[in-house]
């Protein structure tokens, strides 16, 4: 009986014999969700969309290029100083004085940021299905909320060929500037197609 089920399993899959290493160029488009990871992390969540461009360079190597939208929640803290005159007295002595304190107080509240990450790297096929990337590219900031820097994005991923055509990319990687607070995991989903789809 379990014989059964994984050759009715297997049959209904979604799956097509090829997979990503043709030597077509491939173009994806898709969403990917951000997680803020660090203890300082201003990052709290985030989503956006992305589009990539992949050219094959070697049997398992390809180049990518991507470029995307994201909107990411941001954990924000104001600080307000104050000062204030107090005024005390002596009875020893029977003169009153002034004494001026300070104090601090501040709220946390979120905003959202939003930017235009710009993106290339290698693309390595370990198997005939299962990638590793290497991105690394620039925040380009569209709002006062969001800073534009430099970032890398390590990763790997998983590219399946659909039966009707075309692929279906699953990647995860971890976003980071190297500045304090500016690191989150990244988890995605696209659809993939050659870009010559005539062959």
């Amino acid at each position: 009986m379990k014989a059964i089920l994984v050759v009715l399993f297997l049959s209904v899959l979604p799956i097509a014999p090829s997979a990503g290493q043709r030597p077509d160029p491939l173009i994806f488009a898709g969403l990917q969700a951000v997680k803020g990871s660090a203890r300082y992390s201003a990052i709290d969540f985030g989503g956006g969309i992305r589009g990539r461009y992949q050219h094959p360079v070697a049997e398992k190597w390809a180049l990518t290029a991507g470029l995307g939208l994201d909107l990411h929640r941001i954990n924000s803290f104001f600080l307000v100083p104050t000062s204030y005159l107090g005024y005390g007295y002596n009875p020893i002595s029977g003169f009153g004085f002034n004494t001026l304190y300070y104090n601090f107080y501040g709220y946390e509240y979120r905003v959202t940021a939003v930017s235009i990450p710009i993106q290339v790297g290698p693309r390595w096929y370990v198997s005939e299905r299962v990638h590793a990337d290497l991105m690394a590219g620039v925040d380009l900031a569209v709002n006062r909320h969001a800073v534009s820097a430099p970032h890398i994005e390590p990763g790997a991923g998983y590219l399946l060929p659909l039966k009707v055509g075309g692929f279906l990319d699953l990647t995860a990687g971890y976003f980071t500037t190297f500045a304090r607070g500016r690191g989150a995991f990244t988890v995605g989903v696209a659809y993939g197609f050659r870009r010559n789809r005539a062959r």
